[in-house]
């Protein structure tokens, strides 16, 4: 993914250079080429994310389903090895559960 990166840093070096070119009376192609670069710049982020979190082609992400009720959520559960929801605990990132709604990603990479 660096290489990805690295040419849409160098596509992104090339068009702040023709910017710099671009007569400033020239509006349109000066509003063209800004739009163009926070497009790349916008694409650069996005994949550093996905490498950051090992998001490539093949994960699995999926949309988790409204729930039954408005105000309702999913927890994440740890079920301690167990098929008995007794015995199951939920689970928690940095002391804090975890809880999610309607829509939210769920991604495996």
């Amino acid at each position: 993914m660096q290489n990805a990166i690295a040419h849409l840093r160098r596509l992104h070096d090339q068009l702040k250079a023709d910017l710099d070119d671009t007569l400033r009376t020239d509006h349109l192609a000066i509003s063209q080429l800004v739009g163009q670069i926070n497009e790349l710049d916008l694409a650069c982020q996005q994949l550093q994310l996905c490498e950051k979190w090992g998001i490539f082609p093949r994960s699995i992400i999926r949309a988790l389903p409204p729930t039954r009720c408005e105000d309702s959520g999913y927890r994440v559960m740890d079920d301690c090895e167990s098929d008995q929801r007794k015995d199951w605990a939920e689970a928690d990132f940095e002391g804090r559960t975890i809880r999610f709604g309607g829509g939210t990603l769920i991604i495996q990479p």
